[in-house]
């Protein structure tokens, strides 16, 4: 049995290998044709060992645990050099690295290639800033999803004296450290994105697949050392496996539980709130129609969410209410503006600067209410917030726990986080809504307290 290294992205195994790893290594997906009278849904089975042989790196350490025997390994590339002794400044809040986090540093800077999973509120950008401290001799990318986040990350290595440049919409400069939108990195030439000796990925787990933009940009970058940082994994097999083959394995990682039990993270309250069924609503089949009239136009479901906003804004506690829609939005402030009260609503439209000073002003506890599209889903941190309320519903794992995250990081002032949910008693929704409950028992948030 023979492994070959050719590349910090592919690796060659011998026949026998494929023959055991091959099944692992799969995954099915699907695709719509055009058929006589209409599109149709076709299903397929991808493998990732191509006939002769060649798989991703990042797979090694599967294939490795599979085989019976040590296979014979050739190949390979160069770590990345780094230096222990180099430490990021105090800085803030910030004194010193936890021994989670020092444990977490270590893991990356051994294994170089992976992920760092670690709940939102504990510190991921410390994390990478304190690789990126030290490692003084490389050229590092790191990549986000928004603009946002660009600017929050940049902003945080600067805190902590590492210089860098952003490369996103008119600030376009690449450094030896460059923090990078996704949109705007991957339309560079093949030279200019290979110049880089470290990959770092924020919210990796939008490497849902081999064929989105983060697929393709990963199967062609010959950064050797590749680390994705993320509160959440995939459950789909795709992506599990767009992770771990075009990145890494799980290096390593702090629980929410034990978050919680170092005081990092916030303990999630859960409050669910039936929802009065209508029978119009009732009668309607098509999932759309459901989610629009159930959910975004839906009026008692509408008057509940800012009632209960408002009952903690009496309670001098902030609340973020969630929407997947404008539209729903647009509703919902306009529900509020009647009740007496002055939300906020950000969305796409929102420009970046307005974004900060609403989030800076509700961490200031000088708004109370605001809404949020899903431009604040992911890596917008509000360490003072009290409520969050999930108006938008849905099943996906990763969103539910990404929602719950805005308000998980601890202050003197909060050791817990209210989260307020919805039963919706309509077909999908009320599906939707017990998928929610099991990723709430699972991460431990259910106890008799919310009863």
């Amino acid at each position: 049995m023979e492994i070959n290294i050719i590349s910090p992205i592919h690796v060659q195994v011998s026949r026998q290998i494929q023959n055991i790893v091959g099944r692992s290594l799969s995954f099915k997906g699907e695709v719509w044709r055009r058929g006589r009278f209409k599109m149709e849904r076709r299903e397929y089975t991808k493998c990732l060992v191509s006939k002769d042989g060649y798989t991703f790196t990042g797979f090694l350490d599967r294939i490795l645990t599979m085989l019976p025997c040590p296979p014979t390994i050739t190949g390979g590339f160069s770590k990345v050099e780094y230096d222990e002794s180099l430490e990021i400044p105090p800085t803030g809040n910030f004194k010193e690295l936890r021994e989670d986090q020092k444990r977490l540093v270590k893991s990356a800077l051994v294994k170089q290639r992976g992920v760092l999973k670690a709940p939102t509120g504990s510190g991921k950008t410390v994390l990478a800033a304190s690789i990126v401290k030290k490692i003084p001799n490389s050229k590092v990318v790191f990549l986000c999803h928004t603009k946002t986040l660009v600017r929050q990350t940049s902003e945080e290595f600067r805190k902590f004296g590492i210089p860098c440049s952003v490369f996103y919409g008119e600030e376009k400069v690449l450094s030896n450290v460059t923090v990078a939108t996704i949109q705007s990195f991957c339309k560079l030439e093949f030279e200019e994105q290979n110049q880089f000796d470290v990959l770092m990925i924020d919210e990796c787990h939008h490497v849902s697949g081999f064929a989105t933009v983060y697929g393709k940009l990963l199967s062609k970058m010959t950064a050797t050392m590749r680390l994705g940082f993320t509160a959440t994994l995939s459950k789909q097999k795709e992506g599990e496996l767009a992770v771990e083959g075009l990145l890494g394995p799980l290096l390593d990682e702090l629980s929410i539980s034990e978050g919680i039990e170092e005081g990092i993270i916030a303990t999630p309250i859960i409050r669910l709130l039936p929802v009065k069924e209508n029978s119009m609503i009732a009668d309607l089949g098509n999932y759309k129609d459901i989610y629009n009239a159930g959910i975004v136009t839906n009026r008692y479901r509408n008057n509940l969410i800012a009632s209960t906003a408002i009952k903690y804004q009496k309670m001098g506690m902030s609340s973020l209410i969630m929407v997947r829609e404008i539209h729903h939005g647009e509703l919902l402030s306009e529900v509020l503006t009647n009740l007496g009260e002055e939300p906020v609503f950000v969305q796409g439209g929102t420009d970046t600067e307005t974004r900060e000073l609403i989030k800076k002003s509700l961490n200031d506890n000088l708004l109370k209410i605001v809404i949020s599209t899903a431009i604040w889903y992911e890596g917008v941190n509000i360490p003072s917030l009290c409520v969050i309320i999930n108006g938008c519903g849905g099943k996906s794992d990763i969103r539910t726990v990404q929602i719950v995250g805005r308000g998980l990081r601890t202050t003197e002032n909060k050791d817990e986080i209210i989260v307020v949910d919805f039963l919706d008693p309509y077909k999908y929704l009320a599906q939707h809504a017990i998928q929610r409950i099991r990723i709430y028992v699972e991460n431990g948030w259910m106890g008799d307290e919310n009863a």
